[in-house]
């Protein structure tokens, strides 16, 4: 094992004693002293796996840097990551089977088809380069999916039903307005999660049945619920139902929204299940659903971000002139 006392003493790269800590490292679950020798000013880490040499550890950190700023720039997977050496650090590089080197334009980068250490892994840099690299294999599992059109349809009704299933049921009125005593009882009641559970189910059931078969579907969904569901649960439908009617008229006719919405949901449980955190690499996903429905309504993608910008707006117009009503803002939301 390596002698960290005399890590800390000479400097691995020139032999000089002049050597200073030069502040701390932290990894995911332990912290590493940094030095800098005041001679030739190399840097370097206390315990550093041994399969790493000092010498290129932080190169490999400033690679990685190097990738996560290209991708936050939306440089492509082949163009990211690229860092110019110089003949030692090409040296350096290509002992590390983790890393591959352009000869011919003297630069190098992590492979992102590697695995890393776990000493590289642990570091900030490290995780959000474990992310983006998640978040590109999300992308390409969406679309393999939108490319099959069964299971891009399927995608967007659990997309939907997710939301449903993830929304806050707020209620609101006007001053001087009227909710119903049966229904304020209701969402006052204990039980209310619980119904709201099966009032969500309802939702997405009506919404994805509008969407495939047309306005006049509605009636038969809502007579469908009510053969099934409670008389509790019906009072908040027939109280509901005219402003919900709305709001089904609306995103028929607006189909490039609800698919979007539903996508974006459907992927969103990847992005979860993979475990990406770093805001970059998640609003890289969400770019690409964007290109994704953008591409299949035929339309701009910048028309298509304005139009997602402007539906909190357009639901509360829809339903303006009521007195009393769901907060749908809080229902058809994106989840990033």
């Amino acid at each position: 094992m390596r002698d960290l006392r005399r890590a800390r003493g000479i400097c691995p790269k020139c032999g000089s004693s002049y050597v200073i800590k030069y502040g701390k490292f932290k990894l995911k679950e332990k912290t590493l002293q940094k030095y800098r020798c005041k001679n030739c000013k190399h840097v370097w880490y206390e315990g550093v796996a041994e399969s790493i040499s000092p010498q290129a550890y932080e190169l490999i950190l400033n690679m990685l840097r190097m990738f996560i700023k290209d991708m936050d720039l939306r440089k492509s997977l082949d163009d990211a990551g690229w860092l110019p050496l110089n003949e030692e650090d090409l040296r350096l590089v290509r002992e590390l089977n983790f890393c591959e080197v352009d000869y011919e334009n003297m630069r190098g980068r992590i492979n992102p088809l590697s695995k890393l250490p776990e000493e590289v892994l642990s570091t900030d840099e490290g995780l959000i380069f474990s992310d983006y690299i998640k978040s590109m294999s999300i992308i390409k599992e969406v679309y393999g999916v939108c490319r099959d059109e069964k299971k891009y349809c399927d995608a967007i009704t659990n997309g939907l039903k997710l939301m449903f299933q993830r929304a806050k049921y707020a209620f609101w009125e006007k001053e001087g307005g009227f909710m119903p005593d049966e229904v304020r009882s209701l969402i006052l009641n204990p039980q209310w999660i619980r119904i709201s559970e099966k009032f969500s189910n309802f939702l997405a059931e009506s919404l994805i049945s509008t969407i495939i078969y047309g306005p006049s579907s509605i009636l038969s969904v809502y007579k469908n619920v009510i053969e099934k569901e409670n008389s509790n649960l019906l009072k908040i439908f027939d109280n509901i139902k005219p402003q919900w009617d709305k709001i089904l008229k609306y995103f028929y006719e607006h189909s490039e929204l609800i698919e979007f919405l539903g996508l974006v949901w459907f992927t969103f449980k990847k992005v979860e299940e993979y475990g990406v955190d770093y805001l970059g690499a998640r609003t890289l996903v969400f770019d690409e659903i964007v290109k994704i429905v953008a591409k299949k309504k035929g339309i701009k993608e910048e028309d298509l971000r304005s139009k997602l910008r402007e539906i909190s707006e357009d639901l509360d117009q829809l339903i303006e002139e009521e007195s009393w009503g769901v907060s749908w803002n809080d229902v058809f939301t994106i989840p990033w």
